[in-house]
């Protein structure tokens, strides 16, 4: 009887043990799928504080007008507008990006940033080449603000 209680504790020493050390071995493909998760967790942390920093630093944009009518404008003709704009808020202004609706404009804007207070531009040229009636047209503008998109439309009629 008394050998029989020893092996049974001989055993389950081992079994334990045995437990501890393939728990412990970095080759354990569970381990490793928590290892890979906690990282991914650790990355979307990361991203997320980056974010909310990146919100942080937000400001206001104020557009002198945020459209423009060219009226009349001869079929082939370019026609340019300035939309001017000031930074009404208390971090350096930003614009990310300028798309336009359709490849008949073209935008240019202030690159570098605008403290607050300062002033910058976003000039729109539109080619009324092959283009006639009544044309409305936008260009999406994107900027270190909330919202992060400001719209900004001008019109025109094409004639022959």
């Amino acid at each position: 009887m008394l050998n029989h209680t020893l092996v049974v504790i001989w055993v389950s020493f081992l079994v334990f043990t045995g437990c501890q050390k393939v728990s412990e071995q970095p080759n354990n493909p569970s381990l490793l799928h928590a290892d890979k998760q906690e990282n991914t967790e650790m990355k979307a942390n990361e991203e997320q504080n980056s974010k909310e920093e990146e919100n942080s630093k937000l400001t206001k944009i104020e557009f002198e007008k945020d459209n423009h009518d060219f009226g009349i404008i001869k079929e082939g003709e370019k026609v340019s507008h300035v939309f001017k704009f000031k930074n009404v808020g208390t971090e350096p202004l930003v614009i990310k990006n300028v798309k336009p609706a359709c490849g008949c404009t073209t935008p240019d804007w202030t690159k570098d940033p605008v403290p607050p207070g300062g002033e910058g531009k976003i000039e729109v040229v539109f080619d009324s080449q092959g283009r006639t009636g009544i044309q409305n047209k936008s260009v999406e503008v994107f900027a270190n603000t909330d919202p992060e998109v400001h719209t900004l439309k001008f019109k025109g009629e094409v004639k022959k």
